[in-house]
């Protein structure tokens, strides 16, 4: 049996729209993102240990965790967003993607973070049934 391919990547972020501080964060690239967090207690090295366990292959793009207070700079989510698309487009064709996502972020311009990172990664994967 072949294995499967998942590529995944993340930007976790709880925003409060009433602290009018726009705030920059912390990133953690390709495998780095596997080195620093396996046998760890995050919600990565709980991925990465699923993955380990049922024999998938991980593909890692960005993790990426913008300190919790305003909403985050434009600059600073595309620059994680951006390449979690490129790594995707890059591992194509695989079985699937997989993203930590908060569930509470906003960006400058985005008042929901997560929807606007699950569009942009259908635009890229396509609307066709995995795999892909």
């Amino acid at each position: 049996m072949e294995k499967i391919r998942l590529v995944g990547g993340g930007i976790e972020h709880e925003s409060n729209t009433f602290i009018t501080q726009f705030i920059k964060g912390k990133v953690l690239n390709g495998q780095d993102s596997i080195k620093l967090n396996k046998g760890k207690r995050t919600n990565l090295a709980g991925m990465i240990d699923v993955c380990e366990r049922e024999n998938v292959e991980l593909i890692p793009t960005v993790y990426g965790w913008p300190d919790s207070k305003g909403r985050v700079l434009n600059e600073s989510y595309y620059s994680l967003l951006n390449p979690i698309l490129e790594g995707i487009e890059k591992a194509m064709p695989v079985d699937g993607v997989l993203l930590l996502l908060h569930g509470g972020g906003a960006t400058e311009d985005e008042d929901d973070l997560e929807g606007h990172v699950l569009e942009q990664v259908r635009k890229v994967t396509g609307d066709k049934r995995w795999p892909c």
